[in-house]
């Protein structure tokens, strides 16, 4: 079914739906707040919104449009006016960090769409983790060569399993599914949920 093209959009799925999006997500909240982050993280739908209407063809209508603008305010507002009251040195750049998380889980959606044609949510689950664990491997290798696992505590252990299963898990099987009855900006909207749960 799978022509060089498919297999790319794969890779990039990938790479910027999980290997990009933890890798960015976990450095930038080492420098910025969550509740900041769950703010900037509103701006996935604007990005799923702008990337649907390019690859897509998919039509801004003016609701969207305003919701853009709406989320681009919000981001200008906690980087300007810091409401959270945290003021690292590095907050910028945590936050900059968390605006990549929000682009990448941007292109994830609709290049999912995308991708939702040829395969089912099965399949695009299974081909999206084999290309994040080839991804991370190299990483890995290097931490585990540095890691004390004494350090490792039950709660640790837990927390793992947890982020494991529901959000290295059933986030792709859930996108999966339900984009197939659903265009790629519905589907950006619906992510505005991250930074209500988040905050």
């Amino acid at each position: 079914k799978l022509s060089k093209k498919d297999y790319l959009i794969l890779f990039i799925q990938a790479a910027c739906g999980n290997f990009l999006f933890n890798l960015l997500l976990f450095y930038g909240l080492k420098y910025t707040s969550g509740m900041d982050a769950g703010v900037i993280l509103s701006l996935s739908p604007v990005f799923a919104g702008i990337l649907s209407y390019t690859f897509l063809k998919e039509k801004l209508g003016l609701k969207k449009i305003i919701g853009i603008a709406l989320a681009v305010a919000g981001i200008i507002y906690i980087n300007v006016i810091n409401p959270t009251g945290i003021a690292t040195e590095y907050r910028l750049i945590g936050n900059l960090m968390i605006f990549g998380v929000a682009f990448f889980e941007g292109i994830f959606i609709v290049f999912g769409k995308y991708s939702s044609v040829k395969l089912n949510s099965y399949q695009l689950s299974f081909m999206i983790t084999l290309v994040s664990f080839a991804l991370f491997l190299p990483l890995s290798i290097y931490e585990i060569i540095n890691f004390n696992f004494s350090t490792m505590t039950l709660e640790t252990i837990v927390a793992l399993c947890y982020y494991t299963i529901f959000v290295g898990v059933f986030p792709y099987l859930l996108v999966y599914n339900s984009i197939q009855e659903m265009t790629g900006s519905q589907a950006g909207v619906l992510s505005t949920l991250i930074p209500i749960s988040g905050v």
